[in-house]
């Protein structure tokens, strides 16, 4: 029958991966961190969480001209939409002209057009902010920090070095007397 009892030794713990390069600014060139959420080394990240923050201003400026390209986009369709209805309206007591209830029509197709253009424009300046915000892609142990608050960001340069600790291995000298002792656990 097995007894546990403690050994006390020196010895070295590790990920059972390479440390993770967390690294995800690709699209900016020159953007500067506003600060880093974990300040130290040896500071613990859950996975998914934010790490570091990039300057954002140009990229909240991009959303909200966007956001205002889609405003400015659904009035302009809801104005052709009750063009149409009076264009058509007129058309039935004669006042107007096939050809101006087509024009009307028309303005509608591209007022649908200018929405979705200016929806995918807000989409795509929102995905952009998203990307300031550089989050740890593992649970694991800040190794190192190669920034400072304030430092510029070069694309594709690691920011932090994560070890992942979902999986551990250590590493210890034991005494070949109790070798035989040991047990997973």
């Amino acid at each position: 029958r097995f007894s546990p009892r403690q050994v006390h030794d020196l010895g070295e713990l590790a990920s059972s991966g390479r440390p993770s390069c967390v690294s995800r600014v690709s699209h900016s060139t020159g953007a500067t961190p506003l600060g880093l959420a974990l300040r130290s080394q040896g500071a613990h990240a859950c996975a998914g969480q934010g790490l570091a923050r990039l300057e954002a201003t140009d990229y909240e400026h991009a959303v909200r001209v966007a956001e205002a390209g889609v405003s400015q986009a659904q009035a302009e369709l809801a104005k052709a939409h009750l063009d149409i209805a009076r264009q058509r309206a007129l058309l039935r007591t004669g006042v107007v002209s096939r050809a101006e209830v087509d024009i009307a029509e028309a303005a509608h197709l591209v007022g649908e057009a200018k929405l979705k253009n200016s929806e995918a424009q807000l989409g795509f300046a929102r995905s952009r902010l998203a990307d300031t915000v550089i989050s740890s892609p593992v649970p694991g142990l800040v190794l190192t920090r190669n920034l400072e608050v304030g430092d510029t960001v070069v694309p594709g340069a690691p920011i932090l070095r994560i070890a992942d600790t979902r999986q551990l291995w250590i590493t210890a000298m034991v005494d070949e007397r109790v070798a035989g002792e040991l047990r997973v656990g």
